[in-house]
């Protein structure tokens, strides 16, 4: 009983932003009872929380040592070694129970494991791997089509099988499959590293292409030709026609293949209130000159988002393209109230500068749109209470 109240001592002062009590409650519960893999997490939890992943990867790998049957622990393992940028380790650590004998290949994306994806792809992109991290977000929406499919199909059967009730919670799942934070993170993932890539320059376009001329010359190219013109079936998740992505690079190098539009007007339709979400699809949408859609996302920012730390930023650039952009008749009316009512209340209602004096997040904002806001966030830094959290999301 005593080591488990230290336990939830420790998880309290945790998610009350007090990492130091946390601290001082979860050693007492590993000096009570050092065998319980439990306590090794919460102290990995709390040295993340304080901006030390190093140290909380050594602490996951103690837990994990003390119960190597457990797959959760595995997992875990996993994903903080991905945190700490160790991407092949983290690979054959997730090998150890999630491996296919038949092929030897991992098969979480055959079982849709989306955080293992999240985490790789996000990894590659801290490294600059860009094309890489972009293959890993395309699963993840792969995996949101599939899931939609899978809906369709289960029409028939739920008619015939008169499931009513679940036959209306699969409709409610179709209406709302990209609402939630699955699609959220995967769209603004993607739509980061599609904005990354769309930036190279002429000269970092043709070193890729080099690279990919170079990479058509390799044992491990020549071995996934020979394996994937002798695969047994069209399965995608086994056979894969594209796993170093090369294929998705190219698309977005391409602007007429229009990458990331798909999940970007699903996700940024059904989650108007989230501000990073629609500034984020705004900027896609200008850029793909889509006005119907853009504006759309550009209501919703000053309606739903006008105390979000982006939406002055998006608004700005939405309002310089509006004066020449051909909007379809069919938004007119939307137009002229977003530029009577829905502006001019978010002048009103926006957030308010000083802010970001206390808010290191919204002072990267200023700095992004003037080198001059930089004093601005180097006081930020000195106040916010989270500064150390907030300068890494930055």
């Amino acid at each position: 009983m005593q080591l488990w109240l230290y336990y939830f001592l420790s998880q309290h002062f945790l998610y009350q932003g007090m990492p130091e009590e946390a601290l001082e409650w979860v050693n007492k519960a590993i000096e009570h009872t050092p065998t319980v893999p439990e306590l090794y997490l919460v102290k990995a939890k709390i040295f993340q929380f304080a901006g030390n992943r190093a140290q909380a990867l050594k602490l996951v790998e103690e837990g994990r040592v003390l119960d190597q049957a457990d797959r959760y622990l595995n997992a875990l393992a996993s994903k903080y070694l991905f945190k700490c940028d160790k991407i092949q380790e983290a690979h054959d650590m997730m090998a150890l129970f999630s491996k296919e004998p038949e092929v030897g290949k991992l098969n979480v994306h055959e079982q849709q494991t989306i955080w293992f994806e999240v985490h790789c792809g996000q990894s590659h992109y801290r490294q600059g791997e860009h094309r890489l991290a972009l293959k890993q977000f395309q699963f993840i929406e792969k995996h949101i089509n599939t899931i939609e499919e899978d809906c369709l199909e289960f029409n028939v059967y739920a008619i015939r099988k008169y499931s009513l009730n679940h036959y209306v919670q699969m409709i409610d799942i179709m209406e709302n499959n990209f609402r939630g934070k699955v699609p959220t993170r995967c769209c603004l993932n993607m739509l980061r590293t599609i904005s990354k890539i769309s930036g190279y320059s002429e000269e970092q376009r043709k070193k890729e292409q080099a690279s990919y001329e170079e990479y058509k010359k390799t044992d491990e190219f020549a071995a996934w030709e020979k394996e994937y013109a002798e695969r047994e079936d069209d399965d995608m998740w086994r056979y894969d026609p594209d796993p170093q992505g090369w294929d998705v690079y190219f698309k977005v190098i391409s602007e007429d293949s229009q990458m990331g539009y798909d999940i970007a007007k699903g996700v940024g339709h059904q989650n108007p209130t989230n501000g990073d979400i629609q500034s984020k699809c705004l900027r896609l949408f200008l850029r793909y000159d889509k006005a119907d859609l853009a504006l759309e996302m550009a209501s919703n920012l000053a309606q739903h988002c006008a105390k979000h730390v982006k939406t002055q930023r998006a608004l700005d650039e939405f309002v310089t393209y509006a004066k020449t952009a051909k909007f379809p008749p069919m938004v007119w009316e939307e137009r002229d109230k977003f530029n009577a009512e829905l502006l001019p209340a978010y002048e009103k209602a926006k957030l308010d500068p000083k802010t970001a004096s206390s808010d290191m997040v919204y002072a990267h904002e200023l700095v992004k749109r003037s080198a001059d806001n930089a004093s601005v966030a180097l006081e930020a830094l000195s106040k916010d209470s989270r500064a150390i959290f907030n300068v890494y999301t930055a």
